[in-house]
């Protein structure tokens, strides 16, 4: 597993999003702008959304 904080400036694809207001779906992919002290993953996705990931509330994404 990948330590959160390291995927700053990475690129992920969504997996699951358990935001259920969210228009993201599975297979959009982004950038890691930044992972805060909680760990919410915050991305810049490529379709503009800048929507963050938690895995804690089931999130879920793959490193490219």
């Amino acid at each position: 597993m990948t330590n959160d904080k390291s995927l700053r400036g990475k690129r992920v694809r969504l997996i699951h999003c358990n935001d259920p207001y969210t228009k993201l779906q599975p297979g959009l992919e982004g950038k890691v702008e930044f992972v805060d002290d909680i760990g919410t993953v915050f991305v810049k996705w490529d379709n503009g959304s800048s929507l963050g990931l938690c895995r804690d509330d089931g999130d879920r994404w793959q490193v490219l």
